[in-house]
This record gives structure tokens, sequence and C-alpha cells, in this order.
């Protein structure tokens, strides 16, 4: 874009202002009027000229159609369409302030009661918007813009307009995956109801800094939204009500509009006469099981705030109660608190079927699983482990439980994705946004750096790239690269410094090596591949087994033996084992093990060194020990809730640690006894928590805490 350049013989390009999904706004002087306006770029491919039939031409039309229909100071104005060179140019009115997203950025969080006011303005807007008949279908905070004195909503480029021709392809999802609404991921049309889930989304960004469903891959993302319920965060406040409301996944139970207005309303301007808001009496003040948070609250104001968070520090390890007692007991039940309405089983059969998964293949984002059963967490006060060993058996109770101190961090100010031991725990493998793959010995000398891709644009995926040691602990396979959809499988020896091959272009996610040491078994997608270390797909596991209509979902291989673990997402998860034995030499099935309905949804499978206890990643619910060959299930750690991202296990067995991306913690349990050890936080924190990538243990229980954003590793000891 050349300084000079004048559109149309009239709006002379000035600056830039920012960049969307259909090309660039710059800040134009309307030569004309004498004024300044914000004009849009459209980004055809290929420099031609527009098409009337192109796509894009259609949604520069579509986003100046619908903002001209709409006469509403919170939403944009559109004064003119024009074209330049055959390329569509939208002029619209400038708005002199940052997005919402720039605010939060440059300045922090914001209070509830300034949310409050945003909601409010964009609530307005969305309603005048619904009221015409049309949906927005991309609210996020990017596209709310601070003026001086208005709020304006922006970006009507993929809206959707009742009595209008569709554009959007058969099946294909559009927006940000961040803020759509789990009936559009599973192939429902866009509605009120969509606009007001993203609004939900917005408000919670607001005062956490983050999205509630936001994960580091949109695969992850997608899968939050649809089986994950927020988590309460510590500075929403009496915000927490209405946020929680707009974000029920049944669309019939979400708030509406005129539901969440006095919500907004009396956090904006307390002061002000409460108009719909339901109030009682602080004597008669009661919360009782499942009930509505947002009918009712503390004092009467009509709002409950929300649960008062952790200081931000290494928590104190604890010892729960159920610990004491005997193991086989029942462990204390936890009090009950308000949930947000709207989680009944009828939704679940209602919006997720199957039928979700065609469209969401047939989108660019390759989301390959069905959702069919909800988890949802345990609330911050279940504190306790719920074991179970063979009746008559008890742990010792007397010893004293070890504290975990904070040493030191490695690394410092680097972007670290992950810091994995080997089995043996003389080396350990980190991998990195700027270098790649680095090898360090146990003095925390490197020895050995292979640079490759293994982040995108600079950004660790959640618990990707993945590190897997060899049982030998001398090659390490990785998987990571520079986009989701074309990641690589790397091998590399980290005794000789040698790349021994790559596996391109997959959707690799939960890699294990088999008893060998010479393949490994890895999830490609929808399939499922033995890959040796020279890089060559050596079979394709599953095919032909009788399994062809359910999607596979995670996979974990035992050190020793002929088998594997695997389950799936179909639609009669409530029917469904918690997972199936396999024969890792042709895929038949030789057990299935534990109930779905009983356990939930195992999100990973990580085996100890021994082979004989398997821990299961239960999505939002905690950790449960199994016995595979014995079916029986040892323990339930309850402690970790909020999507467990990472479960790994000492070199020799006596140690588990557990990373919860959704609390920001990483758990330490000693296998002996099942006892947690410690539950730690990254050192350097901020005003809304520093989340954790992933962890390590030691066989002498030290941890490698891993921090999100440029932070090193944390190192942490028993005392």
């Amino acid at each position: 874009m050349t300084e000079e350049r004048v559109v149309a013989g009239r709006y002379r390009v000035l600056a830039p202002l920012g960049r969307g999904g259909m090309g660039a706004v710059w800040l134009a002087h309307d030569g004309l009027l004498g004024r300044e306006v914000a004009i849009k770029e459209i980004g055809l491919p290929g420099n031609g000229a527009g098409d009337p039939a192109d796509p894009l031409v259609q949604r520069a039309m579509r986003e100046a159609q619908a903002a001209a229909r709409l006469h509403h100071p919170g939403i944009v104005t559109v004064h003119d369409v024009v074209t330049d060179d055959g390329r569509p140019w939208i002029v619209m009115e400038r708005v002199n302030g940052p997005s919402l997203a720039e605010a939060i950025r440059e300045h922090g969080l914001l209070s509830e009661r300034r949310t409050a006011e945003i909601g409010l303005r964009v609530l307005d807007a969305l309603d005048a918007a619904h009221h015409a008949g049309i949906t927005h279908r991309d609210v996020k905070p990017a596209n709310i813009l601070l003026g001086t004195d208005r709020v304006v909503l922006t970006d009507f480029g993929i809206a959707a307009i009742d009595d209008a021709t569709a554009i959007t392809a058969s099946g294909q999802m559009v927006g940000s995956p961040a803020y759509l609404a789990p009936e559009r991921i599973s192939g429902h049309g866009a509605t009120a109801a969509a606009d007001l889930w993203a609004l939900g989304v917005t408000l919670y960004t607001a005062v956490t800094g983050r999205g509630p469903f936001e994960r580091d891959n949109a695969l992850a993302t997608l899968a939050a939204i649809v089986s994950s319920p927020p988590v309460p965060p510590a500075h929403a406040g009496r915000l927490w009500p209405v946020i929680s409301g707009l974000l029920i996944k049944d669309p019939q139970q979400r708030l509406t509009a005129d539901q969440a207005r006095p919500l907004l309303a009396a956090v904006a301007d307390p002061d002000a006469p409460r108009v719909g808001v339901p109030t009682r009496p602080a004597r008669r003040r009661r919360w009782p099981a499942r009930s509505r948070p947002f009918a009712g609250g503390p004092a009467g104001d009509g709002v409950t705030p929300t649960r008062i968070a952790p200081p931000p520090t290494v928590a104190a390890p604890t010892v729960s109660a159920t610990a004491q007692q005997r193991w086989g007991t029942a462990a204390p039940t936890a009090p009950d608190l308000p949930e947000p309405p709207g989680r009944g089983r009828a939704w679940h059969g209602r919006y997720l079927r199957p039928g979700w998964l065609a469209a969401l293949v047939a989108g660019s984002l390759l989301v390959t699983a069905t959702i069919v059963w909800i988890v949802f967490p345990r609330t911050d006060s279940d504190q306790g482990n719920a074991a179970g060993l063979p009746s008559g058996t008890a742990p010792a109770t007397s010893a004293r439980v070890p504290e975990y101190s904070y040493t030191e961090t490695l690394l410092p100010r680097r972007k670290i994705c992950a810091a994995v031991w080997n089995p043996q725990q003389t080396l350990y493998a980190v991998t990195s946004a700027d270098v790649g793959l680095e090898i360090y010995d146990a003095e925390g000398v490197r020895t050995r750096a292979f640079r490759v891709p293994l982040a995108s644009a600079g950004k660790c995926y959640l618990n990707h790239p993945g590190v897997y040691w060899d049982p030998a602990g001398t090659t390490a396979a990785v998987v990571g690269g520079s986009q989701l959809t074309s990641q690589r499988l790397y091998f590399f020896n980290a005794l000789t410094g040698e790349s021994l091959a790559a596996l391109k272009g997959g959707v690799y996610s939960h890699a294990d090596w088999d008893a060998t040491g010479s393949a490994v078994l890895i999830m490609d997608g929808p399939d499922l591949a033995v890959v040796g270390v020279d890089g060559t797909v050596r079979r394709k596991l599953l095919r032909g087994a009788g399994v062809s209509a359910r999607s596979l979902w995670t996979v974990g291989v035992p050190p020793h033996g002929d088998t594997f673990v695997v389950n799936w997402l179909d639609a009669k998860a409530a029917e469904s084992p918690l997972f199936e034995i396999r024969r890792y030499s042709d895929g038949s099935l030789v057990s299935a093990v534990g109930s779905r309905s009983d356990s939930g949804l195992a999100t990973s499978f990580t085996f100890n060194p021994a082979g004989d206890l398997l821990a299961v990643g239960i999505g939002d619910f905690g950790v449960e020990i199994w016995d595979p060959a014995g079916k029986r299930r040892i323990a339930t750690l309850r402690e970790p809730s909020g999507a467990i991202t990472d479960v790994r296990w000492s070199g020799n067995g006596q140690y588990l640690v557990v990373v919860s991306h959704g609390q920001q913690r990483v758990h330490v349990y000693r296998s002996a006894d099942w006892r947690l050890l410690g539950t730690l936080m990254p050192h350097e924190q901020t005003r809304i928590g520093v989340g954790v990538a992933a962890a390590g243990v030691g066989n002498d229980g030290s941890v490698l805490l891993v921090p999100q954003g440029d932070r090193g590793i944390d190192t942490y000891q028993l005392k």
C-alpha cells in the first residue's frame, strides 16, 4: 500500500488500522467531505478484478447490506461501497478508539462495572440486529470498538440475513472458533442465542484476559466448547451469574437478551432501581443445589459473586480427609454450589448428534470427534481422594507428607513448550518455540540441539509438540510443526545427535512407543498408525475391525506385551466402556474395561513403567488409576479438574504428575498410597494467573513445571 494511494478518486489512504479475516482496514481521508473514515480493503486472491459471484465480493456486499439496515448507535455506520481496480472497498465511519481486544492487551483486565457497561451496549446492538433479522455470527473483543462515548459493534462480514440468499457453503462453519456456540459446532444454524453465547465468552475474556474454552489449537478449543463447563473466574465477581447464564450449552435454556439486560444493568449501575431482577430478603437467602445462580444472591442484590480464587502463590501441600480414613470408604460429600441452569441430559441428545462430525470434517478445522457425553468438573471445595484399594488394605497415615519448595527457573525468558525426563532420568528433552528440541543431562548441561520448527508463530500448542522417549531412553519421538493441519513426527537420537527421520503432513496426537522400542503407535486424525523410526508407516490398525462407525479419541500403549488401550466417541456413550484393550498385532478386541456412564470420557491414557497401572485422565473430572488386567479401579484422584492436559509418571513409577489447564496448577501424587504431595503453580504470577503448558516429575519427586509464555522452566524439590 503506497502512502499516496487514493481509492476511487476520493479516499486518500493514511495508515493501517487493523486486519481481519476478509482483509485490511485503513484510516483514510474523504477528500469530498473533508472527514476521516475507515475503509476496508477486501482481500481477493490473485489481485484480480472482483467477480460478482466471488464469495468474498458477496461478503463485502453482505457486510454493507447488513450494517446499512441497522441504524443504531452501537453498530458501525457504513457510508459507501466502492470499487478500485476491480477490488471492492467498504467505507465506514471512523470510530476513534481501540478495540476491546486491544484495550485488554494494552491495559489489562476490565473492572466488573466497565465490563457490564460494555456488555449492555453490545447487547443492545445485538438486540437491534436480531429484531431486524440479522445475526452477527462473529461477536468477539476484536469486533467491539471503544469510542470516547460509544461502544460500537463492527464487522458484519459473515452476518446472516433472514431474507438474503445464503453465501456459506453447505456444512461450512464460519466465525472465530473460540467464540462459536456448541449448537453451531454440532451443525445447527446461526441464531440470536449463538450471538449471546459469543457475548458471554467476550465478557468472560474481559475480566480474565482469556476465553473460557480457549485452548492452544482449534480442535481442542471446539472439544472444550462442547464438553467442558466454564471455570468460574476469580475476577468475574457479580458478573458471573450473567456470564454463566449466557454460557449455558443448551440454547433453549440460555439467557435471552431480556433476561441478561437487568443483570448487566445491576452491575453497571448498582445504585439504579433493579427492574426485573428477582431479589430476596437477606434472612431468607438460600442456594439449593442445582438452583439458578442468577435468581437471587447475597443480600438480595440479585447477583451471586464468584467464589474467591486461591492467592497466586504455590499452594501448600494438602492431605485429604479421605486419605486419613481407611481406603475404600466413601469420600466426604462436597457442599453443593449453584450451577448454571440447562445442564440436563436432554440437551445432549438434542444437539450432540453424530451428524456434527461430518460438518466439522468438511470445514478447515478437521475435528474428527463426536462429543456425546458431557462431563462437568467438581467444585473447588470438593477436596480429597476418593480412592479404593482392595478391601482391608489401608495406607500408612502417620508419615509426614512432604512439602515442595521452589528451586530455580531454568532457561528464563524463553518460550518453552515441554520438558520431559527419559525413563532412566539421565536426560531430559526440552521443546521450545525458538530452537526446537534440546537435550540436557541430569546436571542441566545441554548436550544436543535439533533446530526444527515445532511451534506455530512462536506459540506452543497445549502439550504439543509432545515428546515421547523410547524405553531405552536414547531416542525421542517429537510431534510438532508450524501448522496445526500439517504437523510432523520426528525421530532424534539424543546420544549421537542424529536426526533419524520425519513423517510429514498429518494431524498427530497421542503417540506411544511399542514394547520393542522400534516403532511408535500414533493417532493421525481418524487413523491409528504404526510408524517405524525410519519414518515409514508400517501398518494401520483398526481398519476392518468393525469400528469404522466410531471416532477414535485416545490411545495408550503399555511398555510390555502385545496390547494397547483405546477409547471412542460414539452415539451410545452411556453404554460404552471407559476403554478397550486390543491386540497390537491385529487390533482385535481383547476386553472392555469400566463404564463411561460411571467414570466419564477418558481424554488421556498413561501407563506406569511396569505396565500394570494405567492413569486415565477423565476430561474435567480428575484422574483414575486402573489395573487393566484385573479390570479394577485402584484410585480416583479428585483434586485436578478443569481440562486435564498432561499426565506423566516418574521413571521409577513412584510419582505421578497431573497438569490441570483450567486450574493453572500441577498436582503431584505418590503412587505408594496415592497421597497428594503438592499442588504447584508457576513461580511468576500475574493478576489473571499463569497457565501451565506441561510438567515432568523425576525419580526423586522433583518437578519440571513449564509455564505458558516466555517464562522458562520452574523447578521444585521435595523438602
